[in-house]
C-alpha cells in the first residue's frame, strides 16, 4: 500500500499488518516517516469492501522530485521509567565491553600508556615546563602577576 507523507509530502509504502482481516472498520493503522520522523495514522480499508483504493503512478516524464520509502511500523513509545532502565541496560553494556577489550590489551601488553617524554611525574615539574608557560607567560598576565608567580 502506498500513502503520502502530510509534512514533507514524501510517497511512503508500506505493507499492512497481517491481522488486517480482523481489524475494526476505521482502524488506523501507525507507520512512521522515514524522511521526516512524523508518525501517520493510515485507514486499512476492508478487504471484502467494494471499492479498492488505488494509486496513481507518478508521470514518468516527469522530474522525480519526492523519494519512495519503505516505511517500517512506528515503534510505539515507552514508558519513561521503561526506556530510562533500556538506555541503563545499554550503557552497562556497552561499558562491559569496553572493559573487557581494556582487560584484554592489558594482558597482552597493547594498553596505551604515555611515553616517558610526555610524562610529567612529579609536580615540580609540570609547574615548570606546563603551567607557568600556558597561564602565566602565555602573554595575556601583567607583569605584576608574572613576578608574583
Amino acid at each position: 500500500m502506498y500513502t503520502r507523507c502530510p509534512s514533507c509530502r514524501a510517497e511512503i509504502s508500506f505493507e499492512p499488518p497481517v491481522n488486517a482481516a480482523s481489524l475494526p472498520d476505521g482502524y488506523k493503522h501507525k507507520i512512521k516517516c522515514p524522511s521526516c520522523g512524523v508518525t501517520i495514522g493510515v485507514k486499512i480499508p476492508r478487504l471484502d469492501s467494494a471499492v479498492q483504493p488505488t494509486f496513481t503512478p507518478q508521470n514518468p516524464n516527469a522530474v522525480s522530485s519526492e523519494p519512495v520509502y519503505n516505511a517500517a511500523p512506528a515503534e510505539t513509545a515507552q514508558a519513561p521509567a521503561k526506556a530510562k532502565k533500556a538506555a541503563e541496560r545499554a550503557a552497562d553494556a556497552w561499558e562491559q565491553e569496553v572493559k573487557a577489550e581494556y582487560q584484554k590489551e592489558k594482558e597482552l601488553g597493547n594498553a596505551y600508556r604515555l611515553p616517558p617524554e610526555k610524562r610529567h611525574d612529579d609536580f615540580a615539574a609540570f609547574v615548570n615546563e606546563m603551567w607557568l608557560p600556558l597561564q602565566i607567560r602565555g602573554g595575556d598576565a601583567k607583569p605584576s602577576t608574572i613576578a608574583f608567580y
